[in-house]
């Protein structure tokens, strides 16, 4: 059979020219046609953002010049069939398209760029409504899951730390659920509270804790900071936290958002297929400073030194380091209180998914943490976390529900033992004998540092927080809602003080215990009504709304004693002698009806009002009632034809400022009333009451005056990010209480003062892609701000309580100091400066921070992700020599080295017992210290596996981390710590933590 192959029959000569044409054409064709096609091969990767390296779902990967395509999952993963020598084309809305050649590869990764513009089209929670970022008018700092998910942190405000201009917070302690100072834009009154409100999912938190713990009662030791009611927030559960700085975006808020507001959205389900997320990691934590103290050599030196200065001769009594301790012995006390490990571990589970309009998430949480004092007790938080959210058929019902339940059981020692560690004597004997007990050899229940670790306490915290939300959209563009919310915070304490925690030479033998129990309440109702019109060049938005809220807070505390058996020490029923240390309790209303007005015209020209009024119970019946209100706009010049054509690097351009007026309630419940104080003893059985304040119903709103103006610019296609603030805050009509004389029979009055206190300052935030080159990229991230605070108004200064304290051009943030001259040389004591008269000259020195901020590089490269966060600090603080109560050469407080330099030079000459004039240098300007400080806050480095091997194990995406926590600082600070800067407080540790985690 003759087979006939056409490819090599057109090969043959043509000898017509007519034909030699077409037949060209054709063979050019079918040459094509009849080459060999290249091998088909399966192609699988991951598709993540160049930003932050997270997995993108639903970009449409397809093989170029044909139809064959397909969508990336949940993981960011794809699959499609492509030739070796093809090209994918990556496309998602919101992205640039990547292009990626095959080359025989099996698996092809791409890192999808954000679209010119796409930063400023992010949406920001502003609290009633949302925004995006693009066209805000108003100042709002912001950060997401990301940034949170990169710290190994317990409590929310951790995460915050450095990263947002405007907010200063400081962490007051190491020891886990311990509290944290935040001010947003200073410090607005002299007496009042300058807290900001907590929004948790659109519920107010309470912003102070239930604690009743009465640790001033144990005998030794400084009580360790607790009260933090955001650490009854799990960091992992945090989709957003968003803080409103300016009246136009905390006006919505009314009085409630005088100093700010922190609003923190949870976690939220999407549609989609049923996607599990689990993560583990667990960690190690570390005083990352100890101070160089004497040893035993030096001590010795010290102490004779200070006998012989003294004109005294020792004795067993006064001296039993120097005629009874062993000589030869030496103790690092740093090393046995507060040198342990704290021990870290943490799991975290959700699932997520849903469809046809309903979607929803549930997660679980557990967390231990131990501390680094001599104790295998620890610190427990475990929570769930339950939200859904259903939208009809016809897009006119929507339904939400969240639901977070907290809880922890703290059984650290009350005690922080960072004092002792300094104060102890390092000859100084064992503190427990060789079977276990307490030593009482030498010590009595003063000097045993340990002695308080037999005290044993629980505090037992739930928090529950949930809102159910129901819209419904009338007609186009009208849609009315309810919020319905309730937070619930509750604790459960009790301290026990057994017996065999004293000396028996004491003759104590029965034990006591502290009982206490308080709870918060908080329910809110919000009735809203939206209305969208777009225009033909414009769009209005209006909002009606009302808030009505009510907290009720109850708290009771009992002693128990007399207890001869410390098994019944749990149950304060079976004490022999109970009695009532404290019950107290209080209800605050407070009602609202609010607007919002938004227009934005033509896409470049936008105005935002808001107006309020407020009714708080904290005022009297006349004076309850107040109106407040904020105006902001915003100018996109970016989008200017003659700016677009002349500036083409500017891809994004924005003025906006704003101004308003809010108020602040955040005094005392029934202020307005007279109150009174239950006397310390009984009269006849009964329990009498005194005066405590006097009445005054005329009593009103404090005002706060807010005024900004902020520049915004995007450069080379967003590349370059820039936003500058300033702001100026005036608070005025303070509430204080006005001390009277006693012979009206009452402490106080509360008022309002004519005082005036103003915050002014500059912030600025840059962003900067440096890199951004094939598979690498480095992005920087940097924000500084500059606040100043001053009292501009006190009429009546001179003659008032604050004339020590404050001063009239200057910072409410002042510390009156003696000024230490050096050491008298005749006497060997610190010397003062005088005035004329011969009286001491006490100063005002200010302590307010000048600068903070911080600076953060992301660098991502493939799989490969790494973050290092710098936090910076201008401050003043209590130093080194501040921690020291006891004056060189006392037996109950070791010193720095740094007493032994200059002997009755620069140190006052070693004496065995306190003076006058050591106490007033504790409160000189030589113990107010720099303490600026610059620190490695967070460094962060992750690894995601190749898709193939993520494959092969059935998950969609595995990543590995290890984190660390405060790592390095640089600072000329003398104490243990410049953030603290107290030392003889836990400072913040440093922990390294390694975590997995993993998506199906």
């Amino acid at each position: 059979m003759q087979r006939f192959h056409v490819c090599s029959h057109l090969r043959r000569p043509l000898t017509n020219p007519r034909r030699g044409l077409a037949f060209g054409v054709l063979l050019t064709v079918l040459l094509f046609m009849c080459k060999p096609l290249a091998a088909q091969q399966q192609v699988t990767g991951r598709v993540v953002s160049a930003i932050n390296g997270e997995p993108l779902q639903g970009v449409t990967v397809t093989v170029q010049h044909t139809n064959i395509r397909a969508l990336t999952d949940d993981g960011g993963l794809y699959r499609i069939a492509a030739a070796s020598d093809a090209v994918l084309v990556f496309t998602s809305i919101g992205y640039e398209t990547a292009e990626e050649a095959v080359r025989s590869r099996r698996e092809v990764n791409a890192f999808l760029e954000p679209a010119e513009s796409a930063l400023q089209e992010v949406e920001v929670n502003a609290g009633y409504y949302t925004v995006k970022d693009r066209e805000r008018t108003g100042s709002i700092s912001r950060i997401t899951a990301k940034e949170i998910a990169k710290q190994p942190i317990r409590n929310p405000m951790e995460a915050m730390i450095g990263r947002m201009p405007g907010v200063f917070i400081e962490q007051g302690t190491g020891v886990p659920g311990g509290g944290f100072r935040i001010q947003i834009r200073g410090r607005n009154s002299i007496s009042s509270g300058n807290r900001p409100l907590y929004i948790v999912d659109g519920v107010p938190f309470p912003a102070e804790s239930v604690n009743n713990s009465m640790g001033t009662t144990i005998l030794m030791g400084a009580t360790a900071e607790r009260g933090s009611p955001l650490d009854g927030i799990n960091p992992s559960d945090i989709e957003s936290i968003e803080v409103l700085k300016d009246a136009d975006a905390t006006a919505i808020y009314g009085s409630r958002g005088a100093n700010g507001v922190v609003l923190i959205t949870t976690k939220k389900g999407r549609i989609g297929k049923p996607r599990l997320q689990a993560g583990f990691s667990t960690g190690f934590g570390e005083v990352a400073n100890r101070l160089e103290l004497l040893n035993t050599e030096q001590w010795l030196a010290m102490r004779e030194q200070a006998f012989w200065n003294d004109g005294l001769e020792p004795t067993a009594a006064n001296a039993p380091d120097l005629l009874e301790w062993d000589r030869s012995r030496y103790t690092d006390w740093q090393d046995v209180l507060i040198g342990g490990t704290a021990r870290s571990n943490r799991l975290h589970a959700s699932i997520s998914g849903g469809g046809s309009g309903t979607s929803f998430l549930l997660s679980g949480n557990y967390m231990d943490e131990g501390s680094v004092y001599p104790s295998a007790d620890k610190y427990r938080k475990y929570g769930a976390l339950f939200n859904m959210h259903h939208t009809s058929a016809d897009n006119r019902l929507e339904i939400g529900f969240s639901f977070n339940a907290v809880g922890s059981a703290n059984t650290l020692p009350t005690t922080d033992f960072t004092g002792s560690a300094i104060d102890m004597s390092p000859m100084a004997p064992p503190v427990y004998k060789e079977d276990g007990s307490l030593s009482w050899e030498h010590y009595n229940a003063m000097a045993n540092p340990l002695a308080i670790a037999a005290t044993s306490y629980r505090a037992d915290n739930t928090n529950l927080n949930t809102q159910l939300q129901l819209g419904y959209r009338l007609m186009e563009g009208l849609r009315i809602k309810l919020a319905v919310g309730y937070n619930r915070l509750v604790l459960d304490e009790i301290t026990k003080w057994p017996a065999r925690m004293y000396n028996p030479g004491f003759g104590i033998t029965t034990s006591e215990a502290f009982y206490g129990r308080g709870h918060n309440g908080t329910l809110t109702v919000e009735p809203q009504v939206f209305y969208d019109r777009q225009f033909p060049q414009g769009e209005l938005n209006v909002l009606f709304g009302g808030s009505y809220q009510q907290t009720r807070h109850h708290q009771e505390s009992f002693v128990g004693t007399g207890f001869t058996n410390e098994g019944m020490l749990d149950n304060m029923s079976f004490a022999p002698d109970l009695r009532v240390a404290d019950v107290s309790g209080s209800q605050y209303r407070y009602a609202a009806a609010f607007a919002r007005v938004n227009y934005r015209h033509n896409g470049r020209y936008i105005v935002n009002l808001t107006a309020r009024r407020d009714g708080s119970s904290r005022f009297g019946p006349d004076k309850r009632f107040a109106n407040f209100g904020a105006v902001g706009a915003a100018w996109l010049f970016s989008e200017e034809q003659p700016i677009k054509e002349h500036l083409p690097f500017l891809s994004f351009g924005k003025l906006r400022g704003s101004y308003g007026v809010t108020g602040n309630d955040q005094i005392a419940d029934y202020g307005y009333m007279h109150t009174y104080s239950p006397t310390d003893r009984p009269f006849l059985g009964a329990i009498g009451m005194l005066p405590d304040r006097h009445a005054n119903p005329d009593y009103s709103w404090e005002t706060n005056h807010k005024l900004e103006a902020a520049l915004e610019l995007g450069l080379f296609r967003d590349r370059i990010g820039l936003e500058i603030g300033v702001y100026r805050n005036r608070s005025s009509s303070q509430l204080l209480g006005y001390p009277l004389s006693a012979v009206t029979g009452m402490q106080s009055v509360q008022q309002n003062l004519a005082a005036t206190v103003q915050n002014s300052g500059w912030e600025f935030l840059l962003r900067t892609v440096n890199v951004q080159r094939g598979r690498f990229r480095w992005e920087t991230h940097f924000n500084i701000s500059l606040p100043r605070n001053k009292l501009i108004a006190y009429p009546g200064l001179e003659s008032s309580s604050h004339r020590n304290t404050l001063e009239i051009g200057r910072s409410l943030n002042l510390s009156r100091r003696y000024i230490l001259l050096g050491v008298d040389p005749e006497t060997g004591t610190y010397a003062f400066e005088q005035d004329a008269n011969g009286t001491l000259v006490r100063r005002l020195f200010d302590t307010d921070s000048r600068y903070y901020g911080g600076l953060q590089n992301d660098f991502q490269y493939g799989r490969l992700s790494l973050s290092v966060f710098l936090q910076f600090t201008d401050k003043r603080g209590e130093g080194l020599f501040a921690s020291f109560p006891a004056p060189p050469g006392s037996l109950y407080s070791n010193q720095p080295v740094q007493v032994m330099e200059g002997e009755g030079t620069l140190v006052q000459r070693y004496t065995r017992g306190s003076s006058a004039e050591y106490r007033r240098f504790g409160e000189s300007d030589r113990t107010l210290v720099d303490a600026s400080f610059i620190r490695l806050k967070n460094v962060a480095l992750s690894y995601s596996l190749p898709a193939s091997v993520v494959r092969r194990l059935g998950a969609g995406n595995i990543t590995f981390s290890v984190t660390g926590q405060n790592l390095l600082t640089w600072t000329g600070y003398d104490g243990l710590d410049p953030e603290t800067a107290n030392s003889r407080v836990l400072p913040p540790l440093r922990t390294i933590t390694f975590g997995a985690r993993v998506q199906f």
